[in-house]
C-alpha cells in the first residue's frame, strides 16, 4: 500500500539568483519511493529550478543520486512506466527510488529511499527564477525494501575528434541496471562491466555519415518518449569492478551527426545497492 503527504511550508526563491534550494527538515525518512515538487512562479520551471547544475540527494552524509538533469528526464521517459518524459518547461517534477521499471507496485517498492536516512535534497538554480517558492510532497509504501537506488552522472572528460578514448568507470558499489549518455558527435560506444561487454553500438555519426541515431532505435521497443541527442539503455543486473569497467568512445567535430559538446559531457549510471 501507498500513501502521500506534503510539507506545507515552501522554500522561498530569490529573484534572478543562482542558488540552492534545499530541503532536510521534516522529510519522511523510511518507505519513501518518491518525493515530489512543486513551484510558484512563472519562470520556476524544471529548467530554470535545475539549470544551475546536478541534482543532488544524500542520505545522511552518502550522496546517493547527483545526475545532470537533461539525463535526468531521460532516465524518466526511458524507464518509468509511462515512459514520462516532463517538459522542461514544468513546474511539477518528481524524484523517484523505487525499482521505476517494474509493473507491480509491491515488487517495484522493493527498493526505496534508505530507510532511517535523513534525505537532503539540492536543486541549483540558474539565474532565471523569479520570487517564488518551492514546495516538497512524498509517496510511502509500507512494503519492506532490501535496496535503494544510486543515479550518478560523471563527466567523461572526452574531448571531440578521439578515437576509442577510455573512461573509467567509478561505481559507488551494487549492481548495474543502466545508463544515459549523449549522443550528438558520437560515432561508437562499447562499455565493458568488469569481464562482460553489454554495450557496443555506433552512434549517430559512426563512419562520418548520416545514419540516424541508431542508439535510441534500439530503445523505441520499450519507450514511446525520446529525447533528441541523449540515449538511455537498460544494463544486466552485475556489479561493476573497478579496475575492469569503462566506457570507450569515438567522438568527432565538423561531420554528420552534430558536434560532441566536449569534456564535460557525462556518463549517468543507474545501480542498486542493498540496504
Amino acid at each position: 500500500m501507498r500513501w502521500q503527504g506534503f510539507k506545507g511550508d515552501g522554500r522561498p526563491i530569490t529573484n534572478t539568483t543562482a542558488q540552492v534550494v534545499s530541503f532536510s527538515e521534516g522529510l519522511p525518512s523510511t518507505g519513501v519511493v518518491a518525493f515530489h515538487f512543486w513551484t510558484t512562479g512563472a519562470l520556476n520551471t524544471f529548467a530554470n529550478i535545475t539549470g544551475g547544475g546536478n541534482v543532488n540527494v544524500l542520505a545522511d552524509s552518502d550522496l546517493i543520486y547527483s545526475v545532470n538533469p537533461t539525463h535526468l528526464r531521460k532516465w524518466s521517459g526511458r524507464f518509468t512506466q509511462g515512459n514520462y518524459l516532463p517538459a522542461t518547461t514544468v513546474t511539477a517534477f518528481s524524484l523517484w527510488f523505487n525499482f521505476v521499471d517494474i509493473v507491480d507496485d509491491d515488487a517495484a517498492d522493493n527498493c526505496q529511499f534508505p530507510r532511517g536516512a535523513v534525505p537532503t535534497i539540492q536543486f541549483s538554480t540558474n539565474a532565471t527564477v523569479v520570487t517564488g517558492s518551492m514546495f516538497c510532497a512524498w509517496t510511502i509504501s509500507d512494503q519492506p525494501a532490501s535496496f535503494f537506488p544510486r543515479l550518478f552522472s560523471q563527466p567523461m572528460n572526452i574531448a571531440a575528434n578521439q578515437v576509442n578514448a577510455p573512461f573509467p568507470i567509478k561505481s559507488r558499489g551494487g549492481l548495474a541496471r543502466g545508463y544515459v549518455v549523449d549522443t550528438v558527435g558520437l560515432d561508437k560506444i562499447t562499455m565493458k562491466l568488469g569481464g562482460f561487454q553489454p554495450v557496443d553500438m555506433a552512434g549517430p555519426g559512426y563512419l562520418d555519415a548520416a545514419n540516424g541515431d541508431v542508439l535510441r532505435e534500439t530503445e523505441q521497443i520499450e519507450c514511446d518518449s525520446t529525447l533528441t541527442g541523449v540515449h538511455a539503455g537498460r544494463l544486466p543486473q552485475v556489479p561493476i569492478p573497478g579496475g575492469t569497467s569503462e566506457v570507450v568512445l569515438t567522438t568527432h567535430t565538423g561531420g554528420a551527426g552534430g558536434n560532441w559538446a566536449g569534456a564535460t559531457n557525462p556518463l549517468t549510471l543507474w545501480t542498486q545497492d542493498s540496504q
